[in-house]
């Protein structure tokens, strides 16, 4: 039989009814809070070739203003903070996922209540929200949380949300891109009182984008894929002096931090944009730190897990004071 979503899809006539439910060219609805925006949008920037010259450029300008940074930067000189939360599950656990993932979760649970609504930005499978609500199990039997993954591609096998609500959680998942969600109008849809967000490895524009939403506390793995441009970033006053050209080629740079991660040996034009780009880095983090202080949060740092597990182990956390 004819799939209706795609010409594609041939279907078994016993499988018509399931597929068409599961299909992921099927048409989602968009909730009340959120718009349909472009997935992609035209890169305001031309390209252009990133050179040491440009970087040195960029790094004097940094450090003039360098001392409104320095408690920021020193955030970054903690040892390693891994957990181990002890919690059952009964899926299989990822040799390389789980000890992130269980390490994220026990800081959050640690550090931040996960009551009434929980958002996770650039969901995924959706598998840190199941260890969420999996901790909480046998403790969180009064109050039932709604649980809300939301994610911009669809297609994901083996999703986690059925095990959030074995737990006896309400999970939605929502195809949405994050600047698509009208925080505000979804607070008021699902009258939450305290709203926190969630979310591991978002790249730079998502997390400058839920940071904006002034929840009440929020868990952020920071993300090494070195996305932002610089167009949407928090604390960019802080930056004086910086062109438009030189917030992107900022952004642009920090990828150099892990450009040649594995590789056995460096020259010295490699190390030193290796240098360069973990600088860079956590000046765009302590911007982000000191947009959020400046809104009336308080904010922890914490290194949840080490370089060998995952390349970028920060996680922000943060609550309303």
């Amino acid at each position: 039989m004819q799939c209706p979503f795609s010409k594609a899809h041939k279907i078994a006539k016993d499988r018509y009814f399931h597929h068409i439910k599961v299909c992921d060219k099927r048409p989602e609805l968009q909730p009340s809070y959120t718009f349909q925006i472009p997935f992609t949008t035209p890169d305001a920037h031309p390209k252009q070739t990133l050179t040491l010259e440009a970087a040195y450029l960029i790094e004097g300008k940094i450090f003039k203003i360098i001392s409104i940074f320095s408690q920021e930067l020193e955030m970054f000189n903690q040892p390693l903070a891994q957990l181990n939360l002890e919690v059952d599950v009964p899926f299989h656990e990822s040799v390389k996922h789980a000890p992130q993932l269980k390490s994220l979760a026990g800081h959050i649970l640690d550090s931040i209540p996960v009551t009434d609504l929980v958002i996770e930005g650039g969901a995924g499978t959706g598998m840190l929200s199941a260890y969420l609500a999996f901790k909480d199990k046998h403790i969180n039997t009064e109050t039932k949380r709604r649980f809300i993954l939301m994610e911009r591609e669809r297609g994901f096998k083996h999703k986690f949300d059925r095990y959030v609500k074995f737990c006896g959680e309400s999970v939605e998942r929502v195809l949405c891109d994050l600047r698509a969600v009208d925080f505000q109008k979804l607070r008021s849809h699902y009258s939450a009182q305290n709203v926190t967000v969630i979310g591991k490895h978002l790249c730079g524009h998502a997390t400058d984008c839920v940071l904006k939403w002034e929840a009440d506390h929020y868990a952020i793995a920071l993300c090494c894929h070195a996305k932002a441009d610089g167009g949407d970033l928090l604390g960019v006053e802080f930056l004086r002096d910086m062109t438009p050209g030189e917030l992107y080629q900022l952004c642009r740079m920090t990828s150099w931090q892990f450009a040649w991660k594995g590789q056995e040996s460096l020259d010295l034009q490699q190390i030193e944009k290796q240098r360069l780009g973990t600088f860079f880095r956590q000046v765009l983090d302590c911007c982000r730190i000191k947009w959020l202080k400046m809104h009336k949060y308080w904010v922890k740092l914490v290194r949840y897990c080490s370089e060998v597990d995952s390349p970028e182990c920060w996680l922000i956390l943060a609550g309303k004071e």
